[in-house]
């Protein structure tokens, strides 16, 4: 299909974006502007999915795969409620919907042969976002998360 590239090329953008996002925040570094970056991002994504790949039509994407339908529109819905949430219901809708896109966009690469292409950029931000989220906290960090627990307490 002739919008396959940017359709595909927005949806590692979203990915790679909601890692980043997902990871910051389990290192208690949150930004709102990302959120929403990344849903305005996935958002591109999901309109060219459904204009390009499947011409408005909701039956051809359930016959495709129901289970991507309810996972792709699953995480959509999380992001978008994560976006317009407040803190801490934000943070935790963004870790949720980076595991319901990981459930998707892991496999998919190996699924579909016409994203084939994306299968070390995939599984790179995957691991990245896993490591990055091991690794010790710098001392900064730690001293801003204690003086915020001695200010919430």
């Amino acid at each position: 299909m002739p919008h396959d590239g940017l359709t595909f090329a927005l949806a590692f953008a979203a990915f790679a974006l909601l890692a980043l996002d997902a990871t910051l925040r389990w290192r208690r570094r949150r930004f709102g502007w990302l959120t929403w970056t990344v849903l305005a991002v996935a958002t591109s994504h999901i309109g060219c999915v459904w204009a390009f790949r499947f011409d408005w039509d909701a039956g051809a994407m359930w016959a495709k795969s129901a289970f991507a339908f309810v996972l792709f529109h699953g995480a959509a819905a999380c992001l978008a409620v994560s976006a317009a949430s407040r803190e801490p219901v934000r943070t935790r809708g963004v870790w949720c919907a980076f595991a319901i896109v990981c459930a998707g966009a892991v496999p998919a690469p190996f699924r579909y042969p016409e994203i084939a292409w994306l299968r070390t950029p995939v599984i790179a931000v995957a691991a990245a976002s896993v490591v990055a989220a091991t690794l010790p906290r710098r001392a900064a960090d730690r001293e801003r998360q204690s003086r915020g627990d001695a200010a919430a307490g």
